[in-house]
């Protein structure tokens, strides 16, 4: 681990007492100030004074954006803006500026959500800090939202540089409780499988490093591509549990300070929030039962043994993956398209590199494939168990296989690498996508039919 890692990991632990005095500190001006304070100190601390300017030009554009042209492209002329200046973020040593500092990356990919969402939030926002009706939103031609208010929620220290996200108005809602949510004793117990996970990610790490991937060693070695694939395994297991410990004590922060804290009544989903509206009567209600839900980025267990990919990303970064599904997939155009394209926008969310390219748009060929192989053997309920561990067991390969391109980001060192492996991931993939459909055009008509129809009743 970098210096730089070590300081940060020790910030995200610092954050979880100082979220419990932050929510205890009285006001909603106090807290509102707290948490930016916290959050610019985590800057500073990590990436230096150089990890501030490109996310300040960020905040301040959509603001100004948004306070010159209104409510009815301001949202659109924002989007635009903060990812255009994400763009602009990743490739402005190209035109002989400084590259940022390696972790004002992180803070850049979050910020670029938060001021996103308040494009689209800002505007339904009344003076009293909740959500306008729509003929207020069409009345009215000025933001509902200060300055003050912009930079507060877009440096906010929790899950500034690792997520989870929330929207505008889970932050409005924490800064305006007005009752003493107890959350310090849950936001331990958030934590309970790192000691855990740190104790596996650190040998796995000193043994298992990235740069061996580039080495003659691994390329040459005696036991051929069995050993090169084997490797990925170890390396691939400290790869994400490394995300696992940093989104475990991010939520946790977030939940010391009472951040994306309500009734269990509501019904909050991961990054939404409440999808259910509580009465007056319940929400007066003395000892109501309160959950995290909305600020749960990832579910450990079903990732680590979910069956399919589909299933896969529906529980790991789940906050972001509810924006995008918000913001961009429901939103794009063309339907059959739909998948392709938030991949492909995930991809530039994350950077410019090539790596992320092969990563993202390698995703879309696995789903389809998983789903034609399942349509065509229709598992029975015996062996669907059977069934469902042989596809984590290949599912797990494939991870590893394109792990590679998202660690190293060099398209010469990932073809490479690849190479090395004779593309194995990619050929099995494409086969099993052919396979189905050259069976398929081949059966009976009436086993076709019959299958179909199965297949109808089990989604049902």
């Amino acid at each position: 681990m970098s210096p730089e890692d070590i300081v940060y990991l020790l910030l995200l632990i610092a954050a979880i007492p100082y979220g419990h005095l932050v929510k205890s500190s009285g006001s909603p001006a106090r807290k509102q100030f707290l948490a930016l304070i916290a959050g610019l100190i985590m800057i500073v601390s990590t990436a230096g004074f150089g990890g501030i300017p490109h996310s300040f030009c960020t905040i301040l554009g959509t603001f100004l954006i948004l306070k010159t042209v209104g409510p009815k492209y301001g949202p659109w002329s924002a989007f635009l803006y903060v990812f255009g200046y994400l763009f602009f973020f990743r490739t402005c040593h190209w035109y002989g500026l400084p590259k940022p500092p390696a972790y004002s990356n992180a803070v850049q990919l979050l910020v670029t959500l938060r001021m996103c969402t308040i494009a689209f939030e800002g505007f339904q926002l009344n003076c009293h800090n909740r959500p306008a009706t729509l003929e207020e939103v069409t009345a009215t031609s000025t933001l509902q939202v200060s300055l003050y208010d912009t930079f507060s929620y877009g440096y906010c220290y929790c899950g500034l540089m690792t997520g989870p996200y929330y929207r505008f108005t889970t932050y409005i809602d924490m800064l305006h409780q007005k009752k003493q949510i107890p959350s310090f004793n849950v936001a331990l117990q958030r934590v309970k499988y790192v000691p855990f996970l740190a104790a596996a990610y650190i040998p796995l790490n000193m043994y298992f490093p990235v740069n061996h991937l580039t080495s003659s060693e691994y390329i040459n070695h005696a036991w051929g591509s069995i050993y090169r694939i084997a490797y990925l395994a170890p390396l691939f297991s400290w790869f994400r549990w490394r995300f696992y410990i940093g989104w475990l004590l991010a939520e946790s922060s977030c939940i010391s300070l009472a951040l994306g804290a309500y009734p269990e009544e509501c019904k909050s989903r991961p990054g939404q929030g409440p999808t259910v509206e509580l009465s007056e009567e319940q929400a007066k209600m003395e000892n109501q039962k309160y959950d995290f839900e909305t600020i749960r980025n990832i579910k450990i267990w079903e990732t680590e043994f979910a069956p399919t990919l589909h299933k896969t990303t529906k529980t790991w970064n789940m906050t972001v993956q509810w924006w995008l599904a918000q913001y961009f997939y429901r939103k794009f155009p063309f339907k059959q398209l739909r998948m392709w394209a938030t991949f492909l926008f995930s991809a530039f969310w994350h950077g410019v590199r090539p790596g992320y390219y092969l990563t993202f748009m390698s995703v879309p060929l696995v789903i389809v494939a998983q789903s034609l192989m399942k349509k065509l053997i229709q598992p029975s309920e015996e062996w669907e168990t059977v069934y469902d561990w042989i596809n984590w067991l290949i599912l797990h390969r494939c991870f590893e296989y394109l792990s590679v391109a998202f660690i190293l980001l060099d398209i010469e060192a990932i073809i490479k690498t690849w190479s090395h492996m004779y593309f194995y991931n990619h050929i099995m993939t494409i086969f099993f996508i052919i396979l189905p459909l050259i069976l398929t055009q081949n059966m009976p008509v009436e086993y076709a039919g019959k299958a179909k129809s199965e297949n109808g009743k089990k989604q049902s």
